[in-house]
């Protein structure tokens, strides 16, 4: 609840960003599984068990990467206790392949399951354009 009363301020107070089309709505499933693909092919040089997709994350993920882009600058990770995630930005007319950003992240030893989003926006002031790359994780202590 908090979230979405700071979204609605966001709002209200008028943010002067631009959001572009690709938002977790719009990912396709082929762009999901790369999300999943990337995740998995880290685990395996480390031993590590496959994830699975989680749909509900993916909201969670989405709703936070929207939020990220609301502001159009500065990633940053949830405040929320016992959550688990990784988040990225990215600035360029392209978006930088999932892949390169997820090799740079952290790899979540206990998780079993991953949902991942991306939002984008671009800053009227510089015209430039801001990804925001979020993946949340599940793990079987919640």
């Amino acid at each position: 609840m908090k979230l979405l009363t700071a979204l609605t301020l966001i709002f209200l107070s008028g943010c002067q960003c631009y959001f572009d089309d690709l938002t977790n709505k719009y990912l396709e499933d082929t762009q999901k599984q790369l999300f999943l693909k990337a995740h998995n092919s880290k685990r395996k040089q480390k031993g590590l068990k496959p994830l699975v997709r989680n749909e509900s994350l993916e909201e969670r993920a989405s709703v936070w990467a929207d939020y990220l882009a609301s502001y159009c600058h500065g990633a940053y990770y949830t405040t929320e206790k016992g959550h688990n995630e990784n988040v990225a930005q990215a600035w360029g007319v392209r978006k930088t392949p999932i892949r390169e950003i997820v090799k740079e992240w952290d790899i979540k030893r206990d998780a079993l399951s991953l949902g991942c989003a991306v939002s984008t926006c671009s800053d009227p002031a510089t015209l430039a354009v801001s990804w925001f790359y979020v993946c949340h994780y599940k793990d079987w202590s919640y």
